[in-house]
């Protein structure tokens, strides 16, 4: 009991995941979802990497992908609108 409440409190820092952001994004041809997977731009390397471990999130009616930088594992995030 106390680690399934440990996982909710986690979760809740985390953010919830929008389900129809993911549909969204689920109803994307798999080539595009690709392209974009690996083309995010990374503040610390300065460079287009690739997300990895992201979220899928909605802000505004734009879908936003949140995860790690594939080359240094700081946050990254994409915009796709």
């Amino acid at each position: 009991m106390e680690k399934a409440e440990k996982n909710h409190k986690t979760l809740d820092n985390q953010g919830v995941i929008s389900f129809s952001a993911n549909k969204k994004w689920l109803s994307m041809p798999v080539e595009i979802r690709r392209k974009l997977e690996q083309n995010v731009w990374c503040g610390s390397c300065s460079d287009v990497v690739k997300i990895e471990s992201y979220t899928v999130k909605e802000f505004s009616n734009v879908i936003v992908l949140e995860g790690i930088c594939h080359k240094c594992g700081n946050e990254v995030a994409r915009v796709i609108d």
